[in-house]
């Protein structure tokens, strides 16, 4: 009975290996969710028609992350928000294999039937960092290693993946899908639900309509909204096209499963190592470092990819830039964002990206037939640049203005 007191874990340990449960799990099924465009491209599916296909999913985004959002934030339970969400993506990844993808109308069918599906699909990575920022302020826990560990596994699961590829079909990775996401599920069920207090002296309805207005009076989330809204055109359409990239270099896209798994193994040492740069550095510093690498990743792929190691080489910088925009950006929100509107101020994000997606993915898909792979990419690096330039730019102006940052305080 000593042994065992003395072996048991403290409730904090325990928070974290289910929060890293929950991380781990969730990226490792989330991997073999990355071939959609894949599977529609083998059937047929031009990159111009992906491309409208995606807008049509930003379209319902910009809804589905806002109202999940505020659903969670009027149920105050973050944790059923995700549950029911999920569940309801697995079904979807089910149904997926099951459409006639040769039927004469087939195109339309796809772009219908994707659209639905994203209203719970959409939400789903938004309410995860959520519930994990969120998990990890009230319970004093560093947010890094637990997102990093994210990483590795979808890096593991993304390799498993191409490997499978080579004995399976890719509709198979839609119920592979389905089948994996009911582990995180598990582990959710089992964590804690964090929950906004109210005060006991607050009444009714003031306090949220009151925080909404002071949450859209804040000058940093306001700018932070346009940031995002510049950044996304090109970042929505960055990834959707590389197995297009790797089609025109001759590459097969079977092979698009480990170019995902070297971006997730980069994204791992800042994330393992964030909560000791938040503390040292500004996060709005972090964010202009991480749109940078990111931007920079796309002028390589531009003007010199070639062959697939060439391609795995650059995508390392995305994939240091997205470790440090994963490791910032929630807890920026957050910083920013009332208590009683922390999920809202995420899912108003989301639906911003969502909304400016829709552009990206319209004009990219026939930006790139007209271009070309080298030239789209080139283009739009410039733009994921020019968008980091701006943000900086936000910053100038209100430390001009003497506006205080909420979020400059360092962790």
């Amino acid at each position: 009975m000593q042994l065992r007191k003395n072996f048991s874990l403290s409730p904090q340990a325990k928070a974290m290996l289910n929060l890293m449960g929950v991380q781990g799990f969730f990226w490792f099924a989330w991997a073999f969710a990355n071939y959609q465009t894949v599977y529609l491209q083998n059937n047929g599916m031009t990159s111009s028609d992906i491309g409208v296909l995606n807008a049509v999913c930003s379209v319902v985004g910009i809804f589905a992350s806002a109202i999940w959002g505020m659903i969670s934030d009027k149920i105050n339970s973050i944790k059923k928000t995700f549950i029911i969400v999920l569940s309801l993506s697995a079904v979807t990844f089910v149904i997926m294999p099951l459409l006639p993808a040769h039927a004469k109308y087939a195109t339309v069918m796809f772009i219908v039937y994707c659209a639905l599906a994203t209203f719970v699909k959409n939400p789903v990575g938004t309410l995860l960092d959520n519930l994990t920022v969120r998990n990890c302020a009230v319970q004093g826990l560093n947010y890094g290693p637990i997102r990093a560990f994210g990483s590795f596994m979808f890096t593991i699961s993304s390799t498993l993946c191409t490997m499978l590829l080579n004995y399976m079909s890719v509709k198979w990775t839609f119920w592979l899908t389905a089948l994996l996401v009911i582990i995180p599920i598990v582990f959710v069920c089992y964590g804690n639900d964090p929950k906004f207090i109210k005060p006991a002296n607050a009444k009714e309805n003031s306090n949220n309509s009151s925080d909404m207005k002071l949450l859209f009076k804040n000058y940093y989330y306001v700018t932070f909204l346009i940031f995002t809204a510049v950044l996304y055109i090109p970042l929505s359409t960055e990834g959707a096209f590389i197995p297009f990239l790797m089609e025109e270099k001759g590459i097969s896209n079977t092979n698009y499963g480990v170019f995902l798994a070297v971006r997730a193994l980069m994204e791992i040492p800042f994330l393992f190592f964030i909560a000791k740069l938040r503390a040292k550095i500004k996060l709005k510093y972090i964010v202009i470092a991480a749109v940078t690498l990111m931007g920079l990743e796309c002028m390589l792929q531009g003007f010199f990819t070639d062959t697939f190691l060439e391609m795995c080489i650059f995508a390392c910088f995305f994939g240091l830039g997205n470790g440090l925009w994963l490791g910032s950006v929630a807890m920026y929100m957050y910083k920013l964002a009332p208590d009683s509107l922390k999920a809202s101020a995420q899912s108003f994000y989301a639906s911003v990206a969502s909304a400016t997606s829709i552009i990206g993915h319209l004009a990219g898909g026939f930006a790139y037939e007209l271009l070309g792979g080298s030239s789209f990419y080139i283009v739009i690096g410039v733009i994921i640049l020019a968008a980091g330039g701006f943000f900086v730019l936000t910053h100038l102006i209100g430390k001009m203005k003497g506006i205080p940052n909420p979020a400059d305080e360092l962790n």
